[in-house]
């Protein structure tokens, strides 16, 4: 039996408002809400509840009744929409460097047709740009629902004219599919699919989906209801607290299991607190606060204007937006005015995806606006994407150096560790930052044999690295079981902020420790960090400012984190008398004055840290004496 029953629930909306505070404060980056991003699978789970009840309450459900779907569907999502990607837009086209425009463009274009997840799948990777500098990336989530309700609402007339019965199953059905399906993303740790594919997803709609047809009831027991209210708020304030990863995890499971016990708690203390006024006030507005916060807080990142007070400014904004957007646009066009005619809806939709197509369609044919930019950035996105790609190569991407998800590291052994040749076999072991090294290594000493070992963000702590990389797991343990005489050094080059976290630091030098009794052990320490990353502030600037301003902008771009680490390196490995430390801050930033540009003029970095193959080989010829490894063969690569 169906339960057609639906009505305006205020705890609904104070569970939203809960939802979308979740969400801005993760993505303003308060330390409380390190597990904000669940506040998306409260949302969906909210949505496929409302939704669902708002298709089962009619008593018939026709091709009439379509129209009328799609039509409210419209009225509610389209209009807040609008002024968002217009001052988006008009902010992309002002402040974004070329490639980052391009990228705009075609999420704009995604957006239109309801795929902005399927377009920030395709385009993720390791050198895909910081997430934090996406304007309309949110959108990801809007599309995922859309996606459902284009297709469930048929499906649900269909099986309404072929049995009614069946629906609680068919609904049963998709929930089971997809939650499995998104467990196996993960079990074979393809972490992007799991976070953006819709139907990795759609089983947080249809667990609300499942409420709403009757498939999972509400309590009788007045005292079972009320342990499913507070069960439900602690579950989404533990996610909200613990969670780690914005990834599919256990926390999110935990999150929409916590916001369907709150909507079957109906009635209940706990909701009777969430239907206060403030909860209530917020959560009317959360669509558009969902909307408009994220773009205001790319862009802040894009001018690196990062600070307590200016994401507390935008904030602020982004509630002043909010509430002109809800009483001046929401609320006027859900309720017929000025919008008073279907045709006029779906005329008003139509034309809002022209325009919007138009403006993107414009920028893909003109590659992104590209005459707006100099010519100087233009050469630089050339050389840029060059650069990217002799990194790749030189560093053994896909080869030694991986990423860490479905990796198989025993081939990788296999195909990187060379046989013993009578020379000097050193191992070169760590992350990315390891592995941008091991051209320079083999061309400045042609008289060792460098093998490479690398894997993505791994630190080499066990602690830090996250168990769902095996291939950074087996690198740890391999490490831990070397023997005397597999090689006679051993270079160790992380990223890891080791000083923000002292269990992993301890478990780091531990495995120093454990190693330099086999091998010699280096360590190198980091190089400067950029925020926004350099390639972000050469671009947007070449050719618009003095080399001057360029050179001040860098300087006040290098975050003072990896100098800590540097310091913290120093300090924990003196103690260590085999251990050979190279400060590589002391080359690259001596005195605290950071050296930006390679021998040829261009910024040093390919993203935030990555050093390009020219500077990597200009930093090794600088530090053979402190490092010592043998007699270098200078400037090898240029003879």
């Amino acid at each position: 039996m169906i339960d057609r029953k639906h009505g305006y629930r205020p705890d609904i909306d104070g569970l939203r408002a809960i939802a979308v505070l979740s969400v801005v404060l993760f993505h303003a980056q308060i330390s409380f809400a390190k597990g904000g991003f669940v506040g998306v699978d409260v949302f969906f789970v909210i949505s496929g509840y409302l939704i669902t009840g708002l298709i089962l309450s009619r008593k018939t459900l026709d091709v009439a009744f379509l129209k009328q779907f799609y039509e409210r569907r419209i009225r509610r999502l389209l209009p807040p929409v609008i002024p968002v990607l217009l001052v988006t837009s008009a902010l992309a086209y002002s402040q974004l460097t070329l490639d980052a425009m391009r990228e705009y463009i075609n999420s704009l274009v995604a957006f239109q047709i309801f795929s902005s997840n399927w377009y920030f799948l395709y385009i993720s990777g390791y050198f895909d740009g910081p997430s934090h500098l996406k304007p309309l990336l949110h959108t990801w989530s809007l599309s995922i629902e859309e996606q459902f309700y284009i297709f469930f609402p048929v499906s649900i007339l269909l099986l309404k004219r072929l049995n009614e019965a069946l629906i609680p199953r068919f609904i049963f059905a998709l929930f089971a599919m997809s939650l499995a399906f998104n467990i196996y993303l993960l079990s074979v740790h393809d972490l992007n699919a799991a976070f953006y594919n819709s139907f990795g997803r759609f089983w947080e709609i249809a667990l609300g989906a499942l409420i709403a047809c009757g498939f999972l009831k509400s309590p009788k027991l007045p005292q079972t209801k009320e342990t499913f209210g507070i069960a439900g708020l602690v579950m989404i304030g533990v996610s909200l607290t613990f969670g780690k990863s914005s990834h599919p995890t256990l926390w999110t499971m935990v999150a929409a299991i916590g916001a369907a016990l709150i909507i079957l708690a109906q009635g209940s203390k706990a909701n009777r607190h969430l239907a206060a006024k403030p909860l209530v006030g917020i959560g009317l507005i959360s669509y558009a606060l969902y909307l408009w916060h994220w773009p205001l807080f790319a862009f802040l990142n894009n001018a690196n204007a990062r600070s307590a007070w200016h994401f507390a400014a935008a904030i602020f904004i982004a509630f002043a937006l909010s509430v002109a957007s809800y009483f001046a646009i929401e609320r006027p066009i859900r309720f017929r005015a000025p919008l008073v005619k279907t045709r006029q809806v779906f005329a008003a939709f139509a034309c809002s995806i022209i325009v919007f197509f138009s403006f993107g369609l414009t920028g893909i044919v003109t590659n992104g606006f590209e005459l707006q930019f100099s010519k100087f950035a233009r050469d630089y996105e050339v050389h840029l994407k060059e650069q990217i790609q002799q990194q790749r190569t030189a560093a053994m991407r896909d080869r030694c150096w991986m990423g860490g998800a479905n990796d198989d590291f025993d081939a990788m052994i296999k195909r990187c560790l060379s046989p013993p040749q009578g020379r000097r076999r050193i191992l070169l072991v760590g992350d990315s930052h390891a592995a941008q090294f091991i051209s320079a290594l083999k061309q400045t000493y042609r008289d060792i044999d460098f093998n490479l070992l690398a894997v993505d963000t791994c630190s080499l702590t066990g602690l830090l690295d996250d168990p769902i990389r095996p291939a950074c797991m087996a690198l740890i343990s391999w490490i831990d079981n070397l023997t005397k005489g597999d090689f006679d050094g051993v270079i160790f080059v992380t990223k890891a902020a080791l000083h923000v976290a002292p269990d992993a630091a301890r478990e780091y030098f531990a495995r120093i420790r454990r190693l330099e009794k086999i091998a010699k052990v280096y360590v190198l320490g980091p190089i400067q960090y950029y925020r926004p990353n350099m390639t972000t502030i050469y671009m947007g600037s070449i050719g618009r400012v003095s080399e001057g301003d360029i050179k001040r902008m860098f300087d006040n771009a290098v975050q003072a984190e990896q100098f800590e680490y540097d310091k913290m390196l120093r300090r924990s490995l003196a103690g260590i008398s085999s251990v050979n430390f190279i400060s590589l801050l002391d080359i690259t930033c001596p005195g605290g004055h950071c050296t930006h540009f390679d021998a040829s003029g261009w910024p040093i970095l390919i993203d935030d840290s990555h050093l390009s193959v020219e500077a990597s080989l200009d930093l090794m010829e600088k530090i053979v004496e402190p490092l010592a490894l043998s007699t270098p063969m200078r400037h090898s690569a240029k003879q």
